[in-house]
């Protein structure tokens, strides 16, 4: 089971009323009200339209794509742009991935995730990346 999932009614707006969110702490159970940190490693055309579509909320944006990451922050609650792409890895319950291929495992392979840490990758296929991960077979 997940360690940590956001569940919720139709229509929320959790970015302004985080009190509405549930979320599985692995260890009492569901929770109403937790948060969680979503970060994402990369911040190009898809990163940016999922950042926009949730709306704001506890986004830690890494400072790849800069301009983009800096004018998400600027106009969503609670998004920011991180220092490194490790200080997302370090301050995010999950992180997405949505780096180029061709730069991936290069990337993954210099972040330091946490034991169970979760990762979402928006990756074309590419070899290498599995085996960057933590828990990798």
């Amino acid at each position: 089971m997940p360690r940590l999932v956001l569940l919720g009614p139709a229509r929320v707006d959790f970015a302004r009323d985080p009190s509405q969110a549930w979320a599985w702490d692995g260890k009492t159970g569901w929770q109403k009200g937790l948060r969680m940190t979503l970060g994402f490693i990369g911040i190009g055309t898809m990163a940016a339209a999922m950042v926009e579509g949730l709306g704001g909320g506890d986004i830690l944006l890494s400072p790849r794509g800069a301009e983009k990451a800096a004018d998400l922050a600027a106009r969503l609650p609670g998004v920011r742009v991180a220092a490194s792409n490790q200080a997302v890895v370090d301050g995010a319950g999950t992180v997405v991935l949505s780096v180029r291929p061709q730069i991936a495992e290069e990337v993954v392979r210099a972040l330091r995730f946490r034991p169970g840490q979760r990762v979402v990758s928006l990756i074309a296929a590419t070899r290498g990346i599995a085996e960057a991960l933590p828990d990798s077979p």
